[in-house]
């Protein structure tokens, strides 16, 4: 009997073991970075939205932190045994998950101009309108003030998320039951 409780007791020491260093950091990176793109979709983190951007015509009915998506794309998680870190590639990815404010240096380069002119077809009669390249200019080198707010979508040491750590607990919880009653 004493025998039969020690190979149980090996097979769930095993089990756990095997969770912890396989299985637990694939599914908290999987986790982490579902609950990463549902903050951009949702532009809020943990139910609070993001801060908007200021007005103007250009800006309206735009997402936020999203132009061609590189930000967003850029959420990646590497698994080691125990533990999974969720990273972002993109260097201005700390920048808008923290905020930031400061001078920031902007090297000289030079600038393309483009201009719009009007371009009939043959075939249907009508103007459309093309843009095409007018030239270029110099820009000198400046100093820029920049304050831009905190508007958070992953989470950091300082600032995790209480949602991701509820979730991901659960589904441990959940499989830990599955390895005992094994």
């Amino acid at each position: 009997m004493g025998n039969n409780i020690s190979n149980s007791i090996r097979k769930i020491a095993s089990g756990v073991r095997n969770y912890r260093d396989n299985i637990y950091p694939a599914m908290a990176g999987k986790k982490a970075l579902r609950f990463i793109d549902d903050n951009f979709r949702k532009q809020a983190w943990e139910g609070m939205p993001w801060k908007r951007r200021k007005g103007g015509k250009r800006n309206k009915g735009r997402a936020l932190l999203i132009d061609r998506g590189i930000l967003r794309r850029g959420n990646n998680f590497k698994a080691t045994p125990g533990q999974a870190l969720v990273y972002n590639y993109v260097k201005y990815a700390k920048a808008h998950n923290n905020g930031f404010t400061g001078i920031v240096s902007v090297k000289a380069h030079t600038r393309r101009l483009f201009g719009r002119f009007k371009q009939s077809s043959l075939k249907s009669k009508l103007a459309s309108t093309k843009k095409s390249e007018k030239g270029t200019a110099n820009v000198r080198a400046f100093n820029r003030n920049m304050r831009i707010p905190r508007r958070q979508f992953m989470p950091t040491a300082e600032r995790p998320s209480p949602t991701l750590t509820k979730e991901t607990g659960r589904e441990v919880n959940l499989q830990m039951l599955k390895i005992i009653k094994q």
